[in-house]
């Protein structure tokens, strides 16, 4: 019985010792590991994440992978401060999740902090990487990126006068334009671009047109930063009554030698004659001899005469021009013939428009006839059906009556009544002469009160202190008869 006992108690102090030795190889071994790379379960090796391109500098946008051996995720920052850290094996407390073996574009100077995470959650050791893009120098790593170059120029362009209006009576203008991609712009009057120069570009700019009235033209070209360079764009406008002419006074000098009262030459001798031609004092209706007043010699002395009044004529009517054939089909943009001819015909007439008669009705003309029919009580929609047409021939049928003018007791006729542009008639045709001869006027004295007419008035207006309105109402009324 005792033989037994000691048996068994002998095969389990063997078997304990097995254990011990078991154990404490185990231990040593994991020990030993941990001193090399980080200890998790039991056959993994934990490892910084290898990084490729190694870190350095390059030319160039880089591809950087991150690969990690018996990892399931990979964390890491950009930012080169914060240290990346795992919440789960696919997930980070800290940064960025990044596929095991993917890749982070680096296009700038870029330090990037990369960690793997285990199927257990923790974290491998942190690998830092330093990444300097510069331009010019030779690449490393994954090699130089070269993008394509940009050979396409600005696209979507365009140049517009005044918000693409189809007349102006000034020289000034605002230009709009648009392009796509474009950093600098050309802007010209000259379809050569002479003289002009490239600068930022803008969607609006003032500008000033060529001088002197008729269509002017406006040229314009984009390019990018790449200077590549869009085709040239352009838009018209007819421009009517910029032109301006300042009446000159002219005041005749003294005669040298005559100065003050003498009544001869100091130089010469000679009579001293009132060479600005006003009335002398003392000399009444005479040209020759001495002034009873001051002594002066009357040479040149201005004589007043009396007019006899002229008899006013008798109220005469006066037609208007025939009415003009419009044909029978409505007319509207893009319409052809000789429909359209006449058309242009009535509106060069009517409105002093300058229009090519071409037969072509384009969209600016149409612009006019909207704001004609706006102006007529019309619905301006820019279509010449048979209410327009009607209207337009009733316009220059309409007979219009003239009443018998109003003289002065020297026989300057006077005006008596309110003109305004639509007026018509033989006082619009003398206020047309009376503003030639004042300067303000270089068109054909028609009696058709235009733009071109209310453009010059409103000049004369200006000129004489006046509200420039372009009508010719009481005030201004007042101020031509003054001056007739």
């Amino acid at each position: 019985m005792t033989k037994k006992l000691l048996a068994i108690g002998l095969l389990l102090l063997v078997a304990g010792f097995a254990n011990f030795a078991n154990n404490t190889i185990a231990s040593t071994a994991e020990g030993n590991l941990s001193t090399v790379v980080q200890t998790g379960l039991e056959g993994v090796m934990k490892a910084a994440p290898t990084v490729s391109p190694a870190a350095g500098s390059y030319t160039s946008t880089q591809s950087v992978s991150l690969t990690a051996s018996g990892a399931s995720k990979i964390c890491y920052t950009t930012n080169g401060s914060t240290t990346p850290s795992c919440a789960t094996s696919t997930t980070c407390t800290a940064g960025t999740v990044l596929a095991n073996g993917g890749t982070v574009s680096v296009a700038s100077t870029t330090t990037i902090k990369s960690a793997a995470c285990y199927t257990d959650a923790s974290t491998g050791p942190v690998v830092t990487s330093a990444y300097t893009i510069s331009s010019g120098g030779g690449g490393g790593g994954g090699g130089t990126y070269v993008p394509p170059a940009d050979t396409t120029p600005p696209s979507a362009t365009s140049v517009s006068i005044n918000a693409g209006a189809a007349t102006a009576s000034s020289l000034s203008a605002t230009l709009t334009l648009a392009a796509t991609d474009a950093t600098q712009m050309l802007v010209s009057n000259d379809a050569g671009f002479a003289g002009a120069s490239w600068e930022t570009y803008a969607t609006s700019k003032s500008w000033t047109l060529i001088s002197g009235d008729g269509v002017k033209t406006v040229y314009a070209k984009f390019r990018d930063a790449a200077l590549n360079m869009s085709t040239a764009v352009s838009d018209t406008i007819t421009v009517s009554g910029s032109v301006t002419v300042a009446p000159v006074v002219t005041t005749p000098a003294p005669t040298q030698g005559c100065s003050g009262d003498n009544q001869y030459n100091t130089l010469t001798g000679a009579l001293c004659v009132n060479n600005a031609g006003a009335e002398i004092p003392g000399c009444g209706n005479s040209t020759s001899g001495f002034s009873t007043a001051s002594g002066l010699s009357c040479a040149g002395n201005r004589v007043t005469t009396t007019t006899t009044p002229t008899t006013p004529t008798t109220p005469s009517t006066s037609s208007g021009p025939s009415a003009y054939n419009f044909g029978t089909t409505t007319l509207k943009n893009g319409s052809k013939g000789e429909a359209v001819e006449e058309l242009q015909r009535f509106l060069n007439a009517e409105l002093n428009l300058g229009l090519i008669i071409d037969g072509s009705l384009g969209p600016k003309t149409i612009a006019v006839i909207k704001k004609w029919q706006k102006d007529n009580g019309l619905v301006a929609d820019g279509l010449i059906g048979a209410k327009t047409k009607e209207m337009m021939n009733a316009s220059v049928t309409t007979t219009t009556t003239t009443t018998a003018p109003t003289t002065t007791t020297s026989g300057t006729v006077l005006f008596t009544s309110a003109l305004r542009q639509g007026s018509r008639g033989n006082e619009v045709t003398r206020l047309q002469e009376f503003l030639r001869d004042q300067g303000f006027f270089t068109a054909v004295a028609n009696g058709n009160f235009g733009p071109v007419t209310k453009a010059a008035l409103q000049a004369f207006q200006e000129a004489n202190g006046l509200t420039a309105d372009g009508a010719l109402g009481p005030k201004t009324r007042a101020k031509v008869n003054a001056m007739l």
